[in-house]
C-alpha cells in the first residue's frame, strides 16, 4: 500500500517538476540548445532568452563584405503549443545611445542640426533619410544630408524647439523582393525633446548606431518551429550542434 501510494506522488510529482518544464516537449524532447545554419547560430537557452549570431567565414579573401558578424537579434521565448515557439524582442537590445550638444553659433536666423553616425564601410551617402517632426513650427521635414539648415521662424513659434527625430534605412541589406523583411527600415531616436531656446546649433551624435545596430532584426510575434533536433525559421533549418546551458 505504502509503494503504491510513494509511486503515485512520485508520479505526480515527476510530472508537475518535468513535463510543465518549457525547454522540453512532452517531457522528453529537449529543445534548448544550439543550432546552426550556414553562417547562423541561434541559441536557444534554458531561461527562455535566445540569440541569434552570424558568424564570420575561417577564410575571407580581400572583398570586405558590408555586413554584420555578430549577434542580429536578441530577445525572449515562449512555448506557444508543442513544437512552436513564439518570440519577442530584447528591448534593450533596440536602444539608441545618443547625445544633444547645443550651441549658438552662426546665423542667429536659422537652426542648424548636424547628425553624426559612427564610421562604417556599409554606410554612403543617401542610404539614410533623417525624418524631423517639429511640434509647434513647420511640421515634418524629411533630408538625406547629415547637417541642414532651416529658417528660425519656420522651426517653432513657441519658446523651444519640440521635434523628435527618426532615421529611415533606404536600403535596408538584408531585405529582398518577394521575402519578410526582418530588418528594421525605421528608428525612433527620440520623440519631443526640448532644446534650449538660446541655442541653435545641435549637434546630434548617435553612439551605437552602425551596420550591426542596423541590420538587429525586428523578431516581435514571430514564430519557429522545433523538430527533434532541427529548427525551422525564415526558410531555414537550423540544426542541432549542442545543449547550450
Amino acid at each position: 500500500m505504502h509503494k503504491h501510494l510513494l509511486s503515485i506522488i512520485f508520479l505526480i510529482a515527476f510530472n508537475n517538476g518535468y513535463c510543465s518544464d518549457s525547454t522540453y516537449l512532452s517531457g522528453s524532447k529537449i529543445i534548448t540548445g544550439v543550432y546552426q545554419s550556414g553562417d547562423e547560430l541561434l541559441n536557444v537557452m534554458s531561461d527562455n532568452t535566445f540569440y541569434l549570431k552570424r558568424i564570420a567565414p575561417k577564410y575571407q579573401n580581400d572583398v570586405v563584405l558590408p555586413i554584420c558578424y555578430d549577434t542580429i537579434a536578441k530577445g525572449n521565448w515562449v512555448l506557444a503549443k508543442e513544437g512552436v515557439l513564439k518570440l519577442a524582442n530584447d528591448s534593450d537590445f533596440e536602444k539608441i545611445y545618443f547625445d544633444i550638444k547645443q550651441q549658438k553659433k552662426l546665423s542667429e536666423d536659422s537652426i542648424y542640426i548636424q547628425i553624426l553616425l559612427p564610421h562604417d564601410n556599409a554606410f554612403f551617402d543617401g542610404r539614410f533619410e533623417y525624418e524631423l517632426f517639429f511640434l509647434y513650427g513647420m511640421g515634418s521635414y524629411n533630408i538625406t544630408k547629415d547637417i541642414f539648415a532651416l529658417p528660425k521662424k519656420k522651426v517653432s513659434l513657441s519658446a523651444t524647439y519640440d521635434f523628435s527625430l527618426i532615421i529611415k534605412d533606404a536600403y535596408p541589406a538584408t531585405c529582398w523582393a518577394g521575402h519578410k523583411c526582418f530588418q528594421r527600415i525605421y528608428f525612433k531616436v527620440f520623440n519631443k525633446f526640448e532644446f534650449d531656446r538660446v541655442s541653435n546649433f545641435f549637434t546630434i551624435t548617435l553612439y551605437n548606431f552602425d551596420e550591426c545596430f542596423v541590420e538587429r532584426m525586428d523578431v516581435d510575434n514571430d514564430f519557429i518551429l522545433v523538430d527533434g533536433g532541427e529548427i525551422r525559421w525564415r526558410g531555414k533549418v537550423y540544426k542541432r550542434i549542442g545543449y547550450g546551458k
